[in-house]
């Protein structure tokens, strides 16, 4: 079967990931990563590939790629077949390394090209590699601090994305999410996990407009649904421990505390609501009786004087799942 070819649209900023075969790693020692940013410059400059933000772990990599045509795929071919070749050669090994294509998504500018650079500069600081992004050699984040410097990599657009280049808190607000564990940047790492299976990276409006154009035909549903019905649970459960201050540790627990019942109740009724899962489903998920979490969608209040906040805080977070 003949794969489909990707739309690029040049000049338009992408998220690009590849990860090892069998999430294995890619990326042994010192020599490797060296490699693989060499080839990096090599690809940018000869396909005409502006760089704005790397991070390469052991594993999977990550990039924001800028292509100044709609040719993104030689650069990414000569990139990931020559460091194959190296590391297969290096390694005395056969086989693919990859696990599959690599992946592409397009990213709308402003507060989500934002939230994507952090995303790519926290990630040792996610898999506790290190405790600060600084702290990690194979990043882009080194030099926008001017403590190491590639030749290849533009920092004008990052830079003036967070403030300008004579800002001097426009580093700083890189990684503007320092406490990794704060609510708001757990919430913006799943939506752009979830991002990935879409090819979009936006506001529904921008993901929707893209949709036709990135697929070649408008789909039976929309990019939201999609989305909310391959990750409906994580999706759903992520924004209310975000709105309502709480763990997902804690709403599974047999604690009744009011913080945790008003979770709860948030997320029983986003299901009803959305439709995307069942209550069983619902109930293996967190742990607790189908019967009981269907009972408390249908709940009207916990106590009257709580309606009112509750009715609010379904309205936001149905409006930003929508």
């Amino acid at each position: 079967m003949v794969r489909k070819k990707r739309f690029i649209q040049a000049g338009c900023c992408y998220h690009v990931m590849l990860r090892g075969n069998g999430g294995r790693n890619i990326f042994n020692d010192r020599e490797d990563y060296v490699r693989f940013c060499l080839l990096l410059q090599y690809a940018s400059e000869m396909h005409q590939l502006t760089i704005h933000a790397f991070c390469v772990m052991s594993n999977h990599l990550h990039l924001v790629i800028q292509p100044q045509t709609a040719d993104l795929a030689s650069g990414m071919h000569v990139l990931a077949f020559r460091y194959a070749q190296y590391y297969n050669n290096k390694h005395d090994r056969v086989g693919s390394l990859y696990q599959g294509r690599y992946k592409t998504i397009l990213v709308q500018s402003g507060a989500y090209f934002q939230s994507l650079i952090r995303y790519v500069h926290l990630n040792p600081v996610r898999a506790n590699i290190t405790k600060r992004p600084e702290e990690y050699l194979w990043s882009s984040y080194l030099p926008y601090l001017g403590l190491n410097e590639y030749t290849w990599l533009n920092r004008t657009l990052v830079l003036s994305a967070f403030g300008g280049e004579h800002d001097p808190k426009s580093i700083e607000n890189i990684v503007h999410h320092t406490n990794i564990d704060d609510n708001k940047a757990r919430e913006e790492a799943m939506i752009i996990r979830n991002s990935v299976k879409l090819g979009v990276y936006g506001d529904s409006e921008f993901s929707k407009k893209w949709w036709a154009i990135l697929f070649g035909d408008k789909p039976s549903k929309s990019p939201l649904t999609l989305t909310l019905k391959d990750n409906a649970l994580e999706t759903i459960v992520a924004s209310v421990c975000a709105r309502t201050k709480t763990t997902l540790q804690d709403i599974r627990s047999s604690k009744r505390q009011d913080d945790l019942i008003l979770a709860r109740l948030l997320i029983a009724r986003l299901v009803k609501q959305t439709g995307t899962v069942t209550f069983t489903e619902l109930g293996k998920y967190l742990g607790r009786d189908p019967s009981a979490l269907m009972k408390l969608a249908r709940k009207k209040s916990l106590a009257s004087f709580k309606e009112q906040y509750i009715k609010e805080q379904e309205t936001t977070l149905l409006s930003s799942l929508t």
